[in-house]
């Protein structure tokens, strides 16, 4: 596995045993950084390396991720493509001190270490891509690492789940904020830099960042112009280098956004991903052909999600579920293939509104469309009013989600504190809660699967981009689509491809757009529609999960054959897990459920903590 990990203490060996998690191909090299009382780990794809580097004399910095930029006064220098993210932040260190972390630009986690000091400082990225946790086992020992399976490892401690944060993840799919469902083991908070004291393991914070929503009344075309402007310059700089790029590509806009940005097309490979040639593959394939990008379609056979059951629980911090490694069973192909992969996700968080409560009108059984608007949001109250989930049937806590959620989001001094993290007022909370950090939203596995692989690229996930997003008005994340208007100045005859999924072009006015996904909606509801060939197939951009589940028998055959993991662990109901499997298959929808508790029971940690000799 692509990853790091450290001890900073008494037991700091050569030999640490909270290494042996980090590894996934196979290919990895790994390097080693040792004297008394430090040792830190770094094993990563073949060819990375390089760290630690020296900022100064005696000064030793490691960054893992990318950075891409730093704001330097009133100016802006963007990395040379020839300097490494490691040497980049080394030099602005030497000059800058640590207050060169807050301009850096990029997804990251840091490190630095002064052999004449007494301290070690480690620095996150303004939304904390790169998730990275930390534990105190005893009172001589500090461990940090990117693996939360990696951190159990930690011999001579008896590891315990903290039931109310595992609640969350069977219910949300995620823990949030700082916190985590094993017990003493907490997360790094974004956008700050933590500086351990090596004599008495004390750490002090310094948030240097967080996301203020300060809207400034301006046209939509205003931010339609400054939107196109930033988003090429950050795609420019993460294709900077010389080689061969991926792009995963939807039906949507997301990624076809990325498409329509690129200065050199014939430098990118689009990869889709399906079951067959559905409705969605069909449109990835003609916005690659349109946009003159070589198309290669990625065809899930029937053992696709079950293997990666097996595997991919391997990866987790309780960030999503398995099945959300989309693209992990091919990724050792595409790394022979591309030097790095670009990917679309978050832009539905900065830019589409995913997280304003929607006003929605129910039509039958067309279901629930959403009008332009949004409720009000006044209070913590509403947050939790929007986000209370029922917690599965087979977790047995009397506890509610809404008990748990209030017990974690409270006030404290004039500042509202979301699982350790702080937020200026309850818009915040709601709108930009889900990604600070970006794992409140859950889909890490995907980032975590590519990086083991590949560079990971998100032109979205860019400083400038970020600070856009807090300027606009909230009507416009409701009422407008800036990444199809986006889309639409870069590139019209991509703007004209209607969306798989909603069935309207992406350059269509707004309110005919909403109009239109009804039509849509209904015709398709209706059966008038290409039929998929199979009922665990159909024409969207991820597997109809409900139905696998009814007509593949790998859910059921690995629930039971977990029973007496499940009945070794005191919070888990095996007759409650068996009545979820139940209900779904006479009709119920619980994939989520069921693909959550799998995914639980497949990690390494919970097998070692559920056997009675813990191995």
């Amino acid at each position: 596995m692509t990853g790091f990990c450290g001890v900073l203490g008494e037991d700091a060996s050569e030999d640490i045993p909270i290494t042996s998690e980090l590894w996934w191909t196979g290919r990895e090299g790994r390097d080693s950084y040792i004297e008394p009382g430090i040792v830190i780990e770094d094993v990563h794809r073949p060819g990375d390396g390089g760290r630690p580097v020296e900022a100064s004399d005696g000064v030793r910095i490691w960054v893992w991720g990318s950075v891409f930029g730093y704001e330097a006064g009133e100016g802006y220098e963007s990395r040379p493509p020839d300097t490494t993210t490691t040497r980049f932040c080394a030099d602005r260190y030497h000059r800058d001190g640590l207050d060169f972390v807050p301009r850096i630009n990029g997804q990251f986690f840091g490190v630095i270490y002064d052999r004449d000091g007494d301290e070690i400082v480690f620095f996150t990225d303004r939304i904390g891509v790169l998730d990275v946790y930390y534990a105190r086992p005893d009172g001589s020992n500090f461990l940090f690492s990117s693996s939360l399976q990696s951190i159990e490892r930690w011999p001579g401690k008896k590891w315990v789940f903290d039931l109310p944060y595992l609640c969350e993840y069977f219910a949300y799919t995620r823990s949030m904020g700082v916190s985590t469902p094993l017990q003493g083991v907490s997360r790094f908070p974004p956008a700050s830099i933590v500086t351990l004291e090596l004599d008495t393991m004390a750490c002090s914070v310094e948030q240097y960042w967080r996301p203020i929503h300060r809207p400034i009344d301006l046209p939509f075309s205003t931010f339609v112009d400054e939107f196109v402007n930033r988003f090429r310059t950050a795609l420019a700089e993460r294709t900077a280098e010389p080689g061969d790029y991926g792009l995963l590509l939807s039906g949507g806009s997301d990624s076809r956004l990325i498409a329509a940005a690129l200065d050199d097309p014939d430098a990118v490979t689009a990869y889709h991903l399906a079951d067959w040639m559905s409705r969605e593959a069909r449109t990835a394939e003609r916005v690659a052909m349109t946009a003159g990008i070589d198309f290669e379609f990625l065809r899930r056979d029937d053992e696709y999600l079950e293997r990666a059951l097996h595997r991919n629980p391997q990866l987790s911090n309780f960030q999503g579920v398995f099945d959300q490694a989309h693209v992990e069973g091919f990724l050792p192909s595409v790394a022979d293939e591309v030097d790095a992969l670009l990917d679309g996700h978050f832009t539905d968080i900065l830019f589409k509104g995913w997280g304003v409560p929607p006003r929605r009108i129910p039509l039958g059984p067309i279901g629930a469309v959403p009008i332009p608007g949004s409720h009000s949001v006044d209070s913590v109250d509403d947050y939790f009013d929007e986000w209370e989930r029922e917690v599965p049937q087979y977790v047995g806590s009397s506890r509610s989600t809404r008990e748990i959620l209030e017990a974690n989001v409270n006030s404290v001094g004039g500042e509202l504190y979301h699982h350790g993290i702080p937020f200026e007022s309850p818009v915040e909370l709601m709108v930009w809660g889900h990604i600070f950090p970006q794992t409140n939203m859950g889909g890490g596995f995907q980032i975590r699967s590519i990086r083991q692989h590949l560079p990971y690229r998100n032109p979205m996930l860019d400083n400038r981009l970020i600070d856009l997003s807090l300027s606009m008005p909230l009507r416009y994340f409701v009422r407008q689509d800036i990444v199809g208007a986006a889309i639409e100045r870069l590139s019209p005859d991509l703007a004209a491809i209607p969306h798989a999924t909603h069935g309207t072009p992406l350059n269509w006015p707004f309110p005919f757009d909403r109009i239109g996904r009804v039509g849509k909606a209904c015709w398709w509801r209706l059966g008038w529609n290409d039929p998929p060939p199979r009922p665990d197939l159909d024409h969207g951009p991820w597997e109809p999960h409900a139905e696998v589940i009814r007509t593949q028998d790998f859910v059921a055959a690995i629930l039971y054959g977990h029973e007496e993991t499940i009945r070794n662990l005191p919070f888990l109901d095996w007759e409650g897990a068996l009545r979820c499997l139940r209900a779904h298959h006479r009709g119920e929808d619980h994939s989520r459920e069921l693909y959550t508790l799998l995914t639980f029971l497949e990690m390494p940690l919970t097998k070692r903590i559920a056997s009675p000799s813990g191995d």
